[in-house]
């Protein structure tokens, strides 16, 4: 079991995305294979368009695990909720009243109710039966609402630069109502709401030095085990919410922030020179697209100035590299492993919102 080096509360994030599925005819959407610790996983990656030629990405990896756990809320004025722990084996079997299956929520295939309506089969399933009912039901064009989390993570690039990362984990996956992006009245669903450390706010500037109308909202991401550099945008239209954070807020405060996940063609200009005459100056696309989030608003209610403070976030900073450092030396540490997802040493903090409300495929 991995045990927490740090002591910080987490900064959660969630997303909501409604669109068409795209990318289920790839080699790479459904996939079961071996990691190389020799344990078995499966995999899916696909995208969801969620308005004309915009489109976001998810990815979800599941493992078989030694034990899966149940969840029962909090009742007769309890603070916490008790998990109980299962032989993976026994997962499907499980059945004791008030226990709900700690997983993710999957609703890809349709059945007749009762009354002889066509209704989404709900299933409360892991992961790793989650990857494959998805991999062998879900079909391109069809609607699907998706909700889940935002992992935030960093690694080396090939030359040694840090790239940086923010996944969209799904909870739910479940068809809607057809998406039709041609209607007046369809609006786009790509919401998300993040906690976050407010480190600074300033005017984006491009390559040459010049004020691009955005702003550019400089964030920690306090996770279970490390703590993530992020980078947030406000765009011209909403640049008075900029400068209310700007005099409102100082460094090392905690705030919630929603808004819109974007993605956008990565540009550059480009001079032909091999010309007649003037060159000709052009707009190049590079690939891949990138994907910014857009802060519409803030929670002042949620602002906290005493959990994330200068000295405690730089204690934790200093206890991760230590951390790091011993992994690099010796190869282990507390928080080594093989698993793709929660630790059960947190489980009941993690999904206590979840289980209050766990299907919206409605939407």
């Amino acid at each position: 079991m991995a045990t927490r080096i740090i002591d910080l509360p987490q900064t959660r994030g969630s997303f909501n995305i409604k669109g068409v599925v795209k990318g289920t005819e790839s080699s790479n959407f459904y996939t079961e294979a071996t990691s190389k610790k020799g344990n078995p996983y499966r995999r899916i990656k696909f995208s969801v368009t969620y308005e004309d030629g915009k489109s976001l990405g998810i990815d979800l990896a599941g493992y078989p695990r030694d034990k899966v756990y149940f969840y029962h809320r909090p009742e007769n004025g309890e603070k916490k909720g008790t998990t109980k722990a299962v032989p993976w084996s026994e997962r499907n079997q499980f059945k004791e009243k008030g226990y709900n299956l700690i997983g993710m929520n999957v609703g890809v295939q349709k059945v007749l109710d009762e009354s002889g309506k066509q209704v989404n089969d709900k299933k409360h399933v892991v992961e790793y039966d989650a990857c494959k009912i998805i991999g062998e039901n879900l079909k391109d064009g069809e609607s699907v609402f998706i909700r889940g989390n935002l992992d935030f993570s960093h690694f080396p690039s090939k030359n040694g630069e840090i790239i940086r990362s923010v996944k969209l984990t799904p909870s739910q996956v479940s068809l809607c109502a057809p998406c039709n992006f041609g209607d007046d009245e369809y609006e786009p669903t790509h919401d998300f709401t993040q906690d976050i450390v407010f480190m600074g706010i300033d005017k984006e500037q491009d390559a040459s030095g010049n004020p691009t109308g955005r702003f550019e909202v400089a964030a920690k991401i306090v996770d279970y085990s490390s703590i993530e550099d992020a980078t947030f945008y406000i765009d011209a239209e909403h640049a008075n919410l900029a400068k209310t954070l700007r005099k409102n807020l100082k460094p090392y405060t905690g705030i919630k922030i929603y808004g819109k996940i974007s993605t956008n063609a990565v540009t550059e200009t480009v001079e032909e020179d091999d010309c007649w005459g003037e060159p000709n100056v052009i707009e190049k696309i590079n690939a891949p697209m990138r994907r910014e989030f857009f802060i519409v608003g803030a929670k002042p209610s949620s602002i906290d100035t005493e959990s994330y403070r200068k000295d405690l976030m730089e204690e934790a900073i200093h206890k991760i590299k230590e951390n790091e450092t011993a992994k690099a030396d010796f190869g282990k540490t507390d928080n080594s492993g093989d698993d793709w997802g929660v630790s059960n040493s947190k489980l009941n903090d993690d999904f206590e919102d979840d289980m209050a409300n766990p299907w919206d495929d409605e939407l």
